[in-house]
């Protein structure tokens, strides 16, 4: 189960354009990858199905910044680029205001095959 930012969403779309700026091939791992391939090959499961829906959560914007302060992918792949990306988001000045970040939730769920222990 991922909740994953909406990058649809203007805000999140000027923060991506950031990262991308500094780290032209950022990648976010396994965690927006579909892994119902690995699910299903490894043999102990049924097919695995998607659930999928969406929420909008309010965080103040110093919240946000923080977040991205502490976002270990971003920090590993931008490594001495991380401040200054940290501090372009910082300045898209929404100091003092609250704003809505649009999330999915993606799940995976598969049942165990009967008579198999992982």
């Amino acid at each position: 189960m991922w909740n994953h930012r909406d990058l649809d969403d203007p805000l999140q779309n000027e923060i991506e354009a950031i990262i991308k700026n500094h780290i032209a091939d950022y990648s976010y791992g396994s965690r927006r990858e579909d892994p119902s391939a690995v699910i299903g090959g490894s043999g102990l499961f049924d097919p695995a199905f998607s659930i999928t829906d969406h929420f909008v959560n309010n965080f103040e914007w110093s919240d946000v910044v923080e977040a991205w302060r502490s976002h270990a992918t971003l920090a590993r792949q931008a490594g001495e680029m991380f401040p200054a990306i940290i501090d372009q988001i910082s300045s898209l000045n929404k100091q003092g205001e609250t704003v809505k970040v649009p999330y999915t939730t993606r799940i995976w769920v598969a049942r165990l095959i009967q008579g198999l222990k992982p």
